[in-house]
């Protein structure tokens, strides 16, 4: 069995079954909702800290983001 980082591929594999079943769950649910990866979700954390910061000038849908 591969090992990376202490992680084994089985562990690599039930992670990437899990996200795709969750998102194939998450399709049937309504087209209101979505599903954030890891990616996506770590790039709103940091564009909602600059613009809470001041560092970035804050356009219409910015305010949203903050809002949530």
């Amino acid at each position: 069995m591969a090992r990376m980082c202490g992680i084994t591929m089985d562990t690599i594999n039930v992670k990437s079954n899990f996200c795709n079943e969750l998102h194939k769950n998450r399709k049937n649910l309504a087209n209101n909702t979505s599903f954030l990866s890891d990616v996506k979700y770590n790039e709103l954390i940091e564009i909602i800290s600059e613009l809470k910061a001041g560092r970035k000038k804050k356009e219409p849908k910015d305010f949203r983001l903050i809002k949530r």
